[in-house]
């Protein structure tokens, strides 16, 4: 770099600290001013200048027009100088001062001199980032190597202690030169050997944890034998399920040993007669489990219950309590709470008031009437007819609904099986999948007593009236308004 001594270039590579301020660190150099410039020094420009800066402070128009040639410069990357050339402002001050000392005769020469200086400096620009991009690279890269170095021979002392590569890694042996690791090896050596038991400790219970589902694999076909013997069939309760199966308290103790006792079928001989039993215990459980979780509130203090037990006017086809139910139950259904857990006291509590909208004199909006809730439940019953609406979506109905309960014999607790489906879809499995022409009931089939319904299955015994057959086919959102 022109016009550098050695002590200020190697200060200018090596040395990160801003030529500016003399405080902050600064990893960049700026080879086109030949300085470092830190962040702050940067941002708040008392130390750089721009071209109309300098302009505006030259005495006379013959320095303005060559002083900017006179001077290295840098083109701005980032605000506040971005896309604009900057200057050191001591560099300005030296040229203008030097200019002004000078006789006329001499300012030629030294014009010349400084736009030279000026030239070589810009040519020097690159061949510099190149140079000092290769030198931050080649750093890096040796970083790098005695990194893995030292991480190789950290290794190798883990697998001296007895910690074997699959834990520690893949590591290539030590090199020589390496001789920090072993001399600061007493000061890392319980942290290390420390954070090597609990991979171990995490590896083994991993390992554990494959095995046991291994095992749980060996152990479908004892779960699918009981249910397929004749113990299963015909399916007349619920039996558990692979998930339920596997905490039954002998099947999961045979599961859980230790790594090195070997389990296959065989092991689970013991727990075969133990199954009814089991099974037995489960189904208890399960029922005390949803007891408490569903709750039985008295049934007198039910809303609909109250409802039933009124004297109220008799209805033309249903009692007064049948139709006071129905009634009662559209109301709660309407506040989303649920019939069979809603008690009076539910009821009351939101102050609420109704208007009937099938009555046409109550659809007048201008003067509505409003009941609350025992009073709207007893007009509904008082003003009943024997038939309601018309309803246009009763023409669309199924006169039955195939019920989604039967399932696969050859296909249970594999990983082949579905969900419960109709009987002919179970029929068309059965021909399809496993060449069975005629299927035979508990044998190839079976209805499981366990499958949610997808809706509720019905028969419509009306063609054009809705007369109450099963109960009110009221649309809630339509029939009453909060």
């Amino acid at each position: 770099m022109p016009g550098f001594s050695e002590p200020a270039w190697v200060d200018l590579l090596f040395e990160p600290i801003c030529h500016l301020c003399y405080k902050n660190i600064c990893r960049t150099i700026g080879f086109g001013l030949g300085v470092r410039i830190c962040s702050k020094c940067y941002e708040d420009g008392k130390s750089l200048a721009q071209k109309y800066n300098i302009l505006l402070g030259c005495a006379s128009e013959h320095i303005s027009e060559h002083i900017l040639s006179m001077i290295p410069r840098k083109y701005g990357t980032r605000k506040p100088y971005k896309r604009k050339f900057i200057y050191l402002r001591r560099d300005v001050d030296k040229v203008k001062a030097r200019i002004l000392s000078l006789p006329e005769r001499q300012l030629e020469a030294y014009s010349r001199q400084r736009q030279l200086y000026v030239k070589e400096m810009s040519e020097r620009v690159y061949a510099c980032k190149v140079w000092f991009q290769n030198e931050s690279r080649n750093r890096e890269m040796e970083l790098t190597r005695l990194r893995e170095e030292r991480k190789s021979a950290i290794y190798q002392k883990l697998v001296d202690l007895g910690y074997e590569r699959a834990s520690t890694g893949k590591a290539k042996p030590p090199v020589a030169g390496v001789f920090i690791v072993y001399a600061v090896w007493d000061n890392i050596r319980d942290e290390m050997v420390g954070f090597m038991e609990a991979i171990r400790d995490k590896r083994l219970e991993r390992e554990h944890k494959e095995l046991v589902f291994v095992r749980k694999g060996m152990s479908v076909s004892i779960l699918r034998t009981y249910k397929n013997s004749s113990v299963g069939f015909p399916y007349t309760t619920i039996l558990p399920s692979l998930p339920d199966f596997y905490e039954f308290a002998p099947v999961k103790a045979i599961l859980e040993l230790p790594s090195e006792v070997v389990v296959d079928t065989k092991s689970f001989d013991d727990v075969v007669p133990q199954l009814p039993s089991l099974c037995q215990e489960w189904r208890e459980r399960i029922h005390d489990q949803f007891l408490r979780v569903a709750g039985h509130p008295h049934p007198l203090s039910l809303t609909s219950s109250e409802e039933k037990i009124e004297g109220l006017v008799a209805c033309v086809l249903y009692g007064a309590g049948v139709r006071m139910s129905w009634t009662t139950t559209e109301v709660i259904r309407c506040l989303e709470f649920d019939p069979d857990t809603t008690t009076v006291h539910d009821m009351d509590k939101p102050l609420l008031y109704y208007r009937c909208k099938i009555c046409r004199k109550e659809c007048n909006y201008q003067d509505p009437r409003i009941y609350g809730w025992r009073t709207l439940a007893q007009r509904r019953s008082d003003q009943t007819h024997r038939s309601v609406r018309t309803n246009k979506k009763i023409g669309k109905y199924k006169m039955e609904v195939d019920e989604l309960v039967w399932c696969c014999v050859h296909c249970r607790d594999l990983s082949s099986e579905g969900n419960p489906t109709t009987l002919n879809k179970i029929q068309g499995h059965l021909v399809n999948n496993h060449s069975i022409a005629k299927p035979i009931i508990n044998q190839d089939y079976y209805e499981n007593l366990g499958a949610a319904p997808a809706h509720s299955t019905f028969r419509c015994l009306f063609e054009k009236f809705n007369v109450h057959g099963t109960g009110p086919l009221i649309d809630y959102d339509s029939d009453l308004d909060l």
